[in-house]
C-alpha cells in the first residue's frame, strides 16, 4: 500500500512539473535587441516584442501571476501566464501589496501608482478596489494596512478600501497582542486597539510595542513598564536603539545581442562590437561562401536576404524563416549559410543569457 501511494505522490508531482512546462512563457530579446517579448518552449513568439522590461513575478505567493511589463512610455502593466494583458500598461508604477493572499490557493492585490499616489487593483479581473489616494501603502496584517496620506500623515484601511482611521498621526506601528504603537502630531505617544479606537492617551515621550502584556514607555528619560490599561507598573533601562538601514547601489548592466561565431572560416572578421561589424562580418562570410547562380549574373542581379530566426538562450537556431529573397535558390542558400555558423553567442539582458528574436540580412551580388 505504501509504495503504490509513493509512486501516485510521484506521478502526480512530474505531472504537475510537466503541465507547467508546457505552458510556461520566458522573455524573449527583440530584432532591435531593445524590446522584449514572451516565447513559449517551442521559441514561437507568443506576445511580441513591444516591451522595454519583462520580468517574471517572483513573489512566492503570486504564482498565479505572470510578468511584469513596461512599456515605451515607461508604463508599468502585468500579463497574466498566458501571455494576455491582465492589468494594462498604463500606471507609474506596480507592486505586489504583501499581505494580501492569505494561502498559495489566493492571488495576492497589487498596488498600482499614479501621480505618485498609490491605490490597489484585484489581478484576477483587473478591476480597481480604490484609486490612487495614498502617497505609501504598507504590507496587509490581517487585512488592516498602514498608509500615508497625502498630508503625509498615517492612518489604517482595510484591504477593501475601507478607512478605519484617517491620516492624523506621525506614526503607526505594527499590531502586537491586538494593540498599536502610535506617535500623535504632537510628538507624543499613545496606544490604539484593532477598531482604530485610541485606548491609551497619546503623553509619553517614548514607547515600545506590547510583549507578554506589557509594553515599554518613556516620560522624559525615564523608562517604565505599563499594563493594557495603561497603568505604570515598574522602572525599566531604556530598550536598545536598532541600527539604521543601509543603502544598496543597484548596478546597471548594459545588454548584448546574439551574435554567431566565425572562428575557423575563410575571410578576415572583425570583432562583434555592434551590429554594423556583425554586417560586415555577414558580407565577408557570404563572398567567401555562397554560390551564385548564373542568372543572377546574367541579369546583373544583387540585394540582400532577410532573415528571421530565434536563437536560444543555449545559442541554438530555433524558428528560421526567409522573409525576403528574389528567388534562384538563394534563400535556401542563405538559411543553409546561417545554420553552417552552428552555435551562436546568445544575447544578454541585465547580466543574464536569454533568447532573442533576430532579423539579418544575408547580402549577395552577381560580381562574387
Amino acid at each position: 500500500m505504501k509504495t503504490v501511494l509513493i509512486k501516485f505522490i510521484w506521478v502526480l508531482f512530474w505531472g504537475s512539473i510537466s503541465g507547467l512546462q508546457a505552458q510556461s512563457l520566458k522573455p524573449f530579446l527583440g530584432p532591435d535587441h531593445e524590446h522584449l517579448g514572451l516565447m513559449n518552449r517551442g521559441y514561437e513568439v507568443v506576445v511580441p516584442a513591444q516591451y522595454r522590461s519583462i520580468n517574471a513575478v517572483s513573489y512566492y505567493r503570486a504564482n498565479k501571476l505572470g510578468f511584469w511589463v513596461i512599456n515605451e512610455k515607461h508604463q508599468h502593466g502585468l500579463l497574466n501566464k498566458q501571455g494576455t494583458e491582465s492589468i494594462p500598461a498604463r500606471y507609474d508604477a506596480l507592486k505586489i501589496w504583501g499581505g494580501t493572499a492569505k494561502t498559495w490557493d489566493n492571488t495576492p492585490l497589487i498596488l498600482f501608482a499614479k501621480d505618485e499616489l498609490w491605490g490597489a487593483i484585484n489581478p484576477e479581473n483587473g478591476k480597481v478596489i480604490f484609486e490612487p489616494q495614498f502617497k505609501k501603502i504598507h504590507r496587509a496584517d490581517e487585512g488592516v494596512a498602514v498608509v500615508k496620506g497625502k498630508n503625509d500623515l498615517k492612518g489604517l484601511i482595510k484591504t477593501s478600501g475601507e478607512v478605519i482611521v484617517g491620516p492624523g498621526f506621525k506614526e503607526i506601528w505594527w499590531e502586537s497582542e491586538g494593540i498599536r504603537v502610535v506617535k500623535s502630531q504632537q510628538d507624543k505617544f499613545g496606544f490604539m486597539n484593532a477598531q482604530g479606537k485610541l485606548i491609551i492617551p497619546c503623553h509619553y515621550h517614548r514607547a515600545r510595542s506590547f510583549k507578554k502584556g506589557f509594553a515599554k514607555v518613556a516620560i522624559g528619560k525615564q523608562w517604565y513598564y505599563i499594563n493594557r490599561y495603561g497603568t505604570l507598573v515598574t522602572k525599566t533601562r531604556p530598550p536598545e536603539e536598532f541600527p539604521p538601514e543601509e543603502k544598496i547601489e543597484i548596478l546597471r548592466i548594459p545588454n548584448e545581442f546574439a551574435r554567431p561565431r566565425f572562428n575557423g572560416l575563410r575571410g578576415k572578421y572583425e570583432f562583434m562590437w555592434n551590429k554594423k561589424d556583425l554586417q560586415q562580418n555577414l558580407l565577408t562570410y557570404a563572398k567567401e561562401y555562397m554560390h551564385i547562380p548564373r542568372d543572377v549574373r546574367q541579369k546583373k542581379i544583387e540585394g540582400k536576404i532577410t532573415i528571421q530566426f530565434v536563437v536560444s538562450e543555449k545559442g541554438r537556431l530555433y524558428q528560421v524563416k526567409v522573409l525576403k529573397e528574389p528567388g534562384y535558390g538563394l534563400g535556401r542558400q542563405a538559411v543553409y549559410l546561417l545554420r553552417r555558423l552552428r552555435k551562436w553567442i546568445p544575447a544578454r539582458f541585465n547580466g543574464r543569457t536569454i533568447a532573442s528574436l533576430n532579423v539579418i540580412n544575408i547580402p549577395y551580388s552577381y560580381q562574387w
